[in-house]
């Protein structure tokens, strides 16, 4: 399958964005506010409620009223995602052992690409200040600031980690999206030290081969209470779970049917 790259406000936080033995009962909340470039403006908004054995993840419309335009939902229990586009009314779902699959031909693609075969097995140089909370990141055309502190209950970090690796591992879903091998590069690095995030900045610095260039910072705010709203949208989640039409990869990302080949059909 080819892949698109395109900087879309979904593919960017989730660029910007471990397994357990056990799963514990952890409710908290993160606000996720993405800044393109310099704009002092967000570009996007994702709310991110962890609850019981589950993640609901919202991305949230630029209105007066905020409501969901996205839903996704892991299944921590059953290592499954379910994808809700909620203006088309369709699911789409696949477990951990199918995006696995199609994280490595994503991976066999993209070293084969000599474009981008740097951000296949890409190592970084790290830097870090702990008294400060801050941590960089860095390779030849990367770059990742991270500056974040340890949760007052590290009980929610496996849960957090888990989120982490899973859904930056969802970007080899979209055909348009950037590969999200160096992400989850600098994920380890990010639970090595067990902290959640407070502001990530990326950089991307294109050379004669990939021409590519993007500078972007997230904003991170835990919350760790859930509040009615938030039980209101994982109600609303579940309830688009059970009744919308569920279908295939390709049409929930909106390819052409030829595009079919090499994907996984979930109809």
């Amino acid at each position: 399958m080819h892949y698109r790259i395109s900087w879309t406000p979904q593919l960017c936080v989730i660029f910007m964005l471990a397994m357990t033995s056990g799963l514990a009962a952890q409710n908290f909340r993160i606000e996720t506010e993405l800044y393109l470039g310099e704009s002092s403006k967000s570009s996007s908004r994702n709310v991110t409620v962890f609850s019981d054995t589950s993640i609901y993840d919202f991305l949230m419309s630029d209105t007066p009223v905020s409501e969901p335009l996205q839903i996704t939902i892991f299944d921590r229990t059953q290592k499954k995602f379910i994808l809700i586009d909620m203006q088309q009314k369709m699911r789409f779902e696949l477990d951990r052992a199918q995006l696995i699959k199609l994280l490595e031909g994503l991976r066999n693609e993209t070293m084969q690409d000599e474009a981008s075969r740097f951000m296949a097995d890409i190592q970084f140089l790290e830097d870090y200040d702990i008294a400060a909370g801050k941590v960089v990141a860095t390779s030849e055309l990367i770059r990742y600031q991270l500056k974040g502190e340890r949760p007052s209950d590290s009980t929610i970090l496996p849960a957090y980690h888990e989120f982490l690796d899973h859904f930056t591992m969802l970007g080899a879903t979209d055909p348009q999206s950037f590969p999200p091998f160096a992400r989850l590069r600098f994920n380890q690095i990010i639970k090595k030290y067990g902290w959640i995030p407070e502001e990530v900045r990326f950089e991307l610095n294109g050379n004669e081969a990939f021409k590519r260039t993007m500078t972007a910072r997230t904003q991170h705010t835990v919350n760790m209470n859930l509040s009615d709203r938030d039980q209101e949208r994982i109600e609303l989640a579940k309830r688009c779970w059970m009744s919308y039409r569920k279908v295939s990869m390709a049409e929930f990302r909106g390819l052409p049917t030829s595009a079919q080949d090499g994907l996984i059909d979930q109809k």
